[in-house]
């Protein structure tokens, strides 16, 4: 390594230089459009069930175009969690740059891995019941 560059700053620009280039093709390349490469989910094409994370690449293209109702539509729980989500973000690469630690508070405690492992299941069951207005939640309305 060259004087100056330790291992967690080539770590850091290497993760924001990936995250950044994720955030621009999602930006530019909408998943709804069939001629883009994404990822279908395997989930729902054994099952024909919507899964949690169903609509969340739909969701994230329409949150960078702040389109907040459109990305509601695709996958509500990824817009309702994505704060959530740049918290803990936050946190983490402050534990990784500081070492210190996540704060001691119910939001980062192992009591909130398992409620939203049981909020996910709980949402998974919901989106796919054939009722309105499960209806809503679901990809293919």
């Amino acid at each position: 390594m060259t004087p100056g560059f330790n291992k967690k700053t080539v770590a850091a620009a290497a993760g924001t230089l990936l995250l950044a280039a994720g955030l621009l093709y999602f930006y530019f390349l909408n998943p709804a459009d069939d001629k883009n490469l994404y990822i279908s989910c395997t989930f729902k094409n054994l099952t024909g069930w919507d899964c949690p994370g169903c609509g969340g690449q739909r969701a994230l293209h329409r949150l960078l175009h702040f389109d907040f109702l459109g990305a509601f539509r695709y996958n509500a729980l990824f817009v309702i969690l994505s704060p959530y989500a740049l918290i803990l973000t936050y946190y983490t690469a402050r534990q990784y740059f500081t070492g210190k630690n996540f704060p001691k508070k119910y939001w980062f405690s192992g009591k909130m891995v398992i409620f939203f492992l049981l909020l996910l299941l709980v949402f998974m069951v919901v989106r796919n019941l054939p009722y309105f207005p499960f209806t809503l939640l679901s990809t293919d309305n």
